[in-house]
């Protein structure tokens, strides 16, 4: 009886996954065939327009690229991550992030603000996965301050556990969806697939970790991830940009 529950589960769980991705290449498909025929049309006449028929093969470039990358972020998600553990310093995997994105950021008018304990232990990570999930926050943390502003990434310890929290400046996450922002396939972003936050969710847990979002309407959002490890006690001093502080 359980292995039929759960061939059951996963024959449901595979149901769900291929009717969200259907719905999400719909939209591009719909408008590559309206810029497909558009372009026919185009082509059949006698004067044909150059500069509208280029419009309408970059349209169709862009919904190619866009049905590309939402089977790329489908693959990384219905793929289960195999985990390959190393001991990393979180601070530098982090700070690794950080500069990596640091241009575009910067290019947006967005402050990086840097609050990292100075004393963590090395951590066991899949670094590459976990690199992908903080990305994938921070790039969420970025979209939601289009006007600019500041990110403030902190690390720490916090009851045994690694807390690594992504601070945005944004307008924040209303009530009636924040319950639903890393379910498969949601989405608030026009252009968006639903799966950046899905995919963070699932690399977090295979590291047996948590992740939760809070926020305030107006006043941005918090989203902290949180990983065991197991510890003796350390003195609990944090490091700054402007310098060294103890809690």
């Amino acid at each position: 009886m359980e292995d039929i529950t759960g061939d059951m589960d996963r024959l449901t769980y595979i149901g769900t996954l291929a009717s969200g991705l259907a719905h999400e290449i719909r939209n591009p498909l719909n408008a590559l065939n309206i810029n497909v025929q558009l372009l026919e049309e185009d082509l059949q006449r006698p004067e044909v327009n150059r500069e509208e028929a280029l419009e309408l093969i970059r349209d169709v470039k862009n919904e190619i690229i866009r049905l590309e990358e939402i089977l790329t972020e489908f693959l990384r998600f219905a793929k289960p991550p195999e985990l390959q553990l190393e001991e990393e310093d979180i601070n530098s995997v982090v700070d690794e992030v950080l500069r990596f994105i640091g241009p575009e950021t910067e290019r947006q008018g967005i402050i990086i603000e840097r609050e990292f304990q100075s004393d963590l232990p090395p951590l066991k990570l899949d670094k590459k996965l976990f690199k992908q999930a903080l990305f994938n926050l921070i790039l969420n943390a970025n979209q939601a301050m289009a006007e600019g502003g500041k990110l403030k990434v902190r690390t720490r310890l916090l009851d045994g556990q690694v807390q690594i929290e992504v601070c945005d400046a944004g307008p924040g996450i209303p009530g009636d969806i924040r319950d639903n922002i890393f379910d498969l396939f949601f989405s608030t972003k026009e252009d968006g697939t639903g799966l950046g936050l899905s995919i963070t969710q699932r690399i977090v847990k295979e590291h047996k970790g948590t992740i939760e979002v809070s926020s305030l309407n107006g006043k941005g959002a918090i989203f902290s991830m949180k990983l065991p490890l197991e510890i003796k006690k350390r003195g609990t001093d944090v490091t700054t940009e402007e310098g060294t502080r103890s809690r």
